[in-house]
């Protein structure tokens, strides 16, 4: 077996961060009663008839509702992907113009612009993290400092948190004029467009529980 179809299998099986817990109890109902209607027919009972007549969709009804709910499960996954995808090219985008644009004057520049391309990433793993409902864990300490850290682990919100760390930065770098106005207008749209993204994923992340 070869190494993406292990994944594949792994994948598959895995019940943590998957949608298996939402959808086995209708999974298991729906289950159930087809089983009841299946012995029901085996034995003849007259009972069959009288479900099928007053209780279930006809079959065109039936095909029109789950041919708009897969379309409507894969608009949702194409939205999500589309999502991921603006928050990663803009945090690469982020940080080669923070490596390219602010100055190195000291060795405390060349220290803080490691942090902050850092904690750009720790944006992204945080927005996993939110999303899942899952806490700051390992991955994404390594990133920051034990004192972030720290205080990540108490706030409702940690990526949003990482944005307003970001946004002192760069208002700091215009403060000591390592940044012109323009240079930090564009690096602040950047920075909407990772909180736009963020905010997007938690309005889909609700509507896949609807």
């Amino acid at each position: 077996m070869s190494n993406s179809e292990k994944n594949w299998f792994k994948l598959t099986v895995t019940i943590k961060n998957s949608v298996i817990p939402a959808i086995m109890p209708r999974v298991i109902l729906c289950t159930t009663l087809g089983m009841a209607i299946s012995l029901f027919d085996y034995h003849d009972w007259p009972i069959v008839s009288e479900v099928f007549n007053y209780f279930i969709f006809p079959d065109l009804v039936l095909g029109l509702l789950l041919v708009f709910r897969t379309n409507t499960a894969y608009d949702r996954f194409w939205e999500g992907r589309k999502l991921w995808g603006t928050l990663v090219n803009t945090v690469r985008n982020f940080s080669r113009q923070i490596w390219l644009i602010v100055p190195e004057k000291d060795i405390n520049d060349t220290t803080n612009k490691i942090a902050i391309l850092k904690l750009l990433v720790a944006f992204a793993v945080a927005t996993k993290l939110h999303l899942r409902g899952e806490k700051i864990n390992s991955e994404i300490e390594a990133l920051i400092s034990s004192e972030q850290y720290t205080k990540l682990q108490t706030m409702n919100h940690p990526p949003l948190e990482i944005a307003f760390w970001i946004g002192d930065y760069l208002q700091a770098q215009n403060k000591h004029h390592h940044l012109h106005i323009y240079q930090l207008t564009a690096l602040y749209k950047l920075l909407d467009t990772m909180v736009d993204v963020l905010g997007g994923a938690n309005e889909l992340v609700k509507l896949l529980y609807l």
